[in-house]
């Protein structure tokens, strides 16, 4: 199903396009995002369902509700992925942020 990737590869993107890591975290960080898109590809709900780090979750959920609206699901994707739950894995390698001086 190369539509369903190239598609769930756009809602990525548009996802780490708007996050703002927390200040104090760094490294290589994992997060899963279980969330809900209407056929307009409007975010429905979202929550994270496991992180490791979890000053990272509240930055992940701004992120995605900024990142709303996505784009339409696609004709041929809409039956199956419309308000259904999606689970989503970034994985992120966090620069530390050095201090002004």
């Amino acid at each position: 199903m190369p539509n369903l990737v190239s598609y769930l590869n756009v809602i990525k993107a548009k996802v780490q396009s708007t996050w703002k890591y927390p200040t104090g975290v760094s490294g290589t960080q994992a997060l899963t995002l279980k969330f809900v898109l209407d056929i307009d590809g409007k975010l429905v709900s979202a929550e994270v369902v496991d992180s490791t780090d979890a000053r990272l979750n509240g930055s992940a959920m701004e992120a995605v509700n900024r990142a709303s609206p996505f784009p339409p699901i696609p004709e041929d994707l809409k039956a199956g992925l419309a308000g259904q739950p999606l689970l989503m894995k970034f994985t992120v390698d966090i620069m530390p942020r050095k201090a002004a001086p």
